[in-house]
């Protein structure tokens, strides 16, 4: 395999070059990596470093909204946090409230009651009071009825109503009326 031929021709080749200067071998070196670094810095460390650079750019961005976030984040809590308070001690207002109410309910509930269970007892009591009048009413007639009945048998003879009536008023206000009320 032949190596074509391009139409230029070098006046000297690499090892004529080394050949030249004795000790070039590294100046050469030296020359190629000032080359190479110039070479870099044109072509690939400037654009690298313009990257860099925005992308350092859009990193300080990201952080000062990130910051910016964490500050309107810190604001949203505190209001979060305050709105919680306020609502936790609505509640517990609104609750003593109810509370309160359900006490006054009560003690308005057992206030009835005991007048409802005051005026049944009074009833009862007035009830009762009657009841033991007509049973002394109902006794003072059936003893003046014995009495009259054996007054009768004793005296032999019959008693009209109105001698009986007075016979029996007097008995028992001789029995002693103290007796009647107690």
């Amino acid at each position: 395999m032949s190596i074509p031929n391009i139409g230029v021709t070098l006046l000297f080749t690499k090892a004529d070059l080394i050949s030249l200067v004795p000790g070039s071998t590294f100046f050469l070196v030296i020359i190629n990596f000032l080359i190479f670094v110039f070479i870099m810095k044109k072509k690939f460390f400037k654009p690298m470093a313009d990257i860099i650079e925005k992308r350092r750019v859009e990193i300080e961005g990201g952080l000062e909204e990130a910051k910016a976030a964490k500050e309107e984040a810190s604001v949203i809590k505190a209001e979060y946090e305050d709105k919680i308070s306020k609502a936790q001690d609505e509640a517990a207002k609104i609750l003593r409230e109810k509370v309160e109410i359900g006490k006054e309910r009560a003690s308005e509930i057992i206030e009835k009651a005991n007048k409802e269970a005051d005026r049944i007892k009074d009833r009862t009591m007035r009830e009762i009071e009657q009841d033991r009048l007509r049973a002394k009413d109902q006794l003072k007639d059936e003893i003046g009825d014995m009495v009259i009945l054996t007054a009768s048998k004793f005296i032999g003879n019959n008693i009209d109503d109105a001698n009986s009536k007075r016979l029996v008023e007097e008995s028992i206000s001789k029995i002693g009326e103290s007796k009647w009320t107690d």
